[in-house]
């Protein structure tokens, strides 16, 4: 190329260079966040929202490749390569979204039952670790084992190793009601959190519906005084009896709770509020929107201290044993027309995106860090050898790729680790092979403090539409 050329085209190793850092800031971010996520108390919601980011940054970070090759000396001029190539990572970053969607969503439709019910086993298994329920022997042990970034990686990977383990359900069935009882606590924040959250909320509905009963009498005292204004008594009994009619259709229709019989009231016991709190259809419909039994008669205004001292415990309960028989229900349960069917789909989501947004965030993070060098050493020193340039490139990918396989850590050594790895080379149905699984652990260790500190601070704390982590 001449001189002539080289001047025309310099701006462009600058225009990439500005975007593939902005692009790494981005993917760093993003891999600190997915890290946080997984191994935190991560909702079906939040696992959805960080899906989708990952699929839009994989499909740029693909994209962003060509950019390399579909250049101005290509294509005549900087501009043009620059609409050239901003189509093209768009047609790209089309085509690996859909395409990673189609892998979840066929590893969830396809899924039976019994795979299901197993992901879910395993999604649990992860659950216990991070709330300290669930001690693995042969695992390394300590306060911050899993705050770390290898620790996190591996939180984030364990229910893929899990679920190919003969004894899993074992090790799961002897803590699953301390685990589902933190877990509900943990995620509703204790009684405070009932008592805020639910409880007032509930009260809130309940006060509407004093309000709404008392209406529905009116409407039958109104008309009780029409029918009064009859002409004749058939007339006045014709339309008592209709108005009384349409009071218990209204009342059934409004406090009527599955699985019981229809609502019904007698209008003249519940003149007022503790009547009709303690009005057992009432009570009854009460104890359905919260999802408990056997509670005693609540007012709306009943005390916080009364509440998270009998209510609380009788919800905790519930909803535990409610988890409890669900964990024990059949596996065609888990099955497509199964109650439990979208359980088991999120559970196989929770398999499958982890590992595959770790696997392809540290895959393009380790080509764009080399190809920012490339391209570094071409804007700091214009007149080098691009064969120069490539070759320090390449020199730092092969640095870092053997680094992050070399440098093993307690828990890519711990003897628990190295059967579940063996275990899940042997029976394994996905795309990721075993090694794979070690080198993303052991590049987490270097990669996730430098990750989360770029959150933290380059892009303010960004998370990726998940609201806490």
């Amino acid at each position: 190329m001449s001189s002539t050329s080289e001047h025309k085209f310099r701006s462009w190793p600058i225009i990439i260079l500005t975007i593939t850092l902005a692009y790494l800031v981005v993917e760093l971010s993003f891999s600190s966040t997915l890290l946080s996520i997984v191994s935190s108390q991560a909702s079906a919601t939040d696992v959805e929202h960080i899906e989708k980011w990952g699929r839009l940054i994989s499909g740029f970070a693909a994209g962003l490749v060509f950019w390399s090759v579909l250049t101005p000396k290509l294509l005549g001029s900087v501009n043009r390569a620059l609409l050239i190539n901003i189509i093209v990572t768009l047609m790209i970053m089309i085509v690996i979204f859909d395409w990673q969607k189609s892998i979840v969503d066929s590893a969830q439709t396809t899924s039976r039952g019994s795979e299901r019910k197993l992901a879910v086993y395993a999604e649990f298994l992860r659950t216990g670790l991070i709330n300290d329920a669930i001690s693995l022997e042969g695992m390394p042990s300590g306060n911050n084992v899993y705050t770390e970034g290898d620790g996190k990686a591996f939180i984030a990977l364990s229910p893929l190793l899990a679920i190919t383990q003969d004894n899993m359900k074992d090790r799961v069935d002897g803590v699953k009601y301390k685990v589902i009882s933190d877990n509900i606590e943990n995620s509703i924040g204790g009684s405070t959190g009932f008592y805020n959250k639910i409880f007032r909320k509930s009260a809130h509905e309940m006060n509407s519906a004093w309000d709404k009963f008392r209406e529905m009498v009116g409407k039958l005292n109104l008309a009780r005084q029409q029918a009064n204004r009859a002409n004749s008594d058939a007339e006045k009994n014709r339309m008592i009896s209709r108005s009384r009619k349409d009071f218990d259709e209204a009342i059934a229709k409004a406090f009527s709770v599955p699985n019981a019989p229809a609502a019904k009231i007698n209008p003249s016991s519940a003149t007022n509020p503790e009547d009709f709190f303690k009005n057992p259809v009432i009570a009854r419909f009460w104890e359905s929107k919260l999802g408990i039994k056997g509670i005693t008669p609540m007012m709306p205004n009943d005390s916080y201290e009364r509440i998270t001292r009998d209510v609380w415990s009788l919800y905790l309960k519930e909803q535990t044993d409610l988890q409890i028989r669900e964990f024990n229900a059949d596996s065609s349960e888990y099955d497509d027309n199964g109650s439990l069917a979208q359980k088991g789909k999120d559970a196989v989501a929770m398999l499958t995106v982890p590992a595959m947004a770790l696997m392809l965030s540290v895959l393009f993070t380790l080509v764009h860090a080399s190809k920012v060098t490339f391209y570094l050493v071409q804007v700091i020193h214009q007149n080098s050898s691009k064969w120069l340039a490539f070759i320090l490139a390449t020199t730092l990918s092969l640095v870092l790729t053997f680094t992050f396989n070399l440098s093993s850590t307690a828990i890519t050594n711990a003897p628990l680790y190295t059967s579940l790895l063996s275990n899940y080379s042997e029976n394994q149905e996905g795309i990721w092979p075993a090694w794979s699984l070690t080198w993303v652990i052991q590049a987490e260790r270097f990669i996730y403090p430098i990750a989360e500190k770029t959150r933290a601070t380059l892009l303010n704390g960004f998370n990726f539409g998940v609201a806490n982590i």
